[in-house]
């Protein structure tokens, strides 16, 4: 979202740290199973809408130093990355 009034942030996902404060762990999985859900699809309906000339606009999410990535290779490694997380939940 703030790429499409700002550029050349800094934003890291800090995963175990953020894992870990909401205690996913303890969390009812059909609860945990809906969020997941509504916050993709709010995440597809902010990319179904996304300005086109913004697509290129960078910001920096590297964590051991910088690493200046477009919102379009940020949104399509995300899609990538959220398969891996649902080819584990397949698999197990």
């Amino acid at each position: 979202m703030r790429c499409t009034y700002e550029e050349g942030f800094k934003l890291i996902y800090f995963q175990e740290e953020w894992v870990q404060a909401q205690h996913y762990r303890n969390a009812d999985l059909t609860g945990l199973l809906k969020l997941w859900e509504l916050v993709n699809r709010q995440i597809v309906r902010v990319l179904q809408n996304y300005p086109a000339d913004r697509t290129q606009i960078k910001c920096d999410n590297g964590g051991d130093g910088p690493s200046f990535n477009t919102v379009e290779f940020l949104a399509n490694d995300y899609i990538v990355h959220m398969q891996h997380h649902l080819n584990q939940l397949i698999l197990s």
